[in-house]
């Protein structure tokens, strides 16, 4: 990914973390307390574009999901999010962001690509300020999953690709260079909800100052 051009005026945090562990609600969260302080905020989220959004899910079917259909749409979807990112960035609003790039690495990477082909079909992408990774252990989230999702899993919701999501989460984690991606900063997700937005929303605004 690359830096930002220039100092922005506002501030990119991404939300990223496997399946049930609570990075939605939290983004959420932070979005509507930072603007309960008067700060401005905007809550946004992967996939991004509408008119993107049934071609992704389609091609995230189990009978399409062996090509590459998919990075390509997301990285689409991705590169228009961006400049709308960038843009408000300039008029000086903290942007909030449900999954970014993070999530690609890791779900193309289930799709059978390659990290170097992901990496290099994101190119355009500039990096988060700050990302927030939730860690919930897999038995957590898989029970999370069953009592959310009542129908049959779709494909990366099977519990074999949830455990390939868990460790491929894990070895990028392990492996964050900050200084060529950005801070991050390790949630525990069992925690109390609001104790996690206490400590999501400390971190946002000692970065703003």
């Amino acid at each position: 990914m690359d830096s930002f051009k220039g100092k922005p005026k506002g501030m990119f945090v991404v939300f990223e973390g496997p399946h049930a562990s609570g990075k939605t609600k939290q983004s959420k969260m932070l979005n509507e307390s930072l603007r309960d302080k008067g700060i401005k905020s905007h809550y946004t989220k992967e996939p991004y574009c509408d008119d993107f959004v049934p071609l992704i899910k389609m091609c995230s079917k189990r009978e399409l999901i062996n090509s590459p259909v998919l990075m390509y749409l997301l990285a689409a979807d991705r590169y228009i999010h961006v400049q709308d990112i960038k843009s408000w960035l300039e008029n000086g609003i903290i942007v909030v962001c449900d999954r970014y790039v993070l999530s690609s690495w890791v779900y193309q990477q289930i799709q059978g690509i390659p990290l170097s082909i992901i990496t290099r079909t994101n190119y355009f992408a500039i990096n988060p300020h700050l990302t927030f990774y939730f860690d919930v252990p897999f038995a957590e989230r898989l029970a999370r999953v069953r009592r959310t999702h009542t129908v049959p899993p779709t494909y990366f919701l099977t519990e074999d690709k949830l455990i390939e999501e868990q460790e491929l989460y894990q070895r990028l984690i392990s492996n964050w260079d900050e200084g060529s991606y950005g801070k991050i900063a390790v949630i525990d997700g069992q925690q109390d909800i609001m104790k996690i937005h206490r400590i999501i929303e400390d971190l946002v605004i000692g970065e703003l100052k």
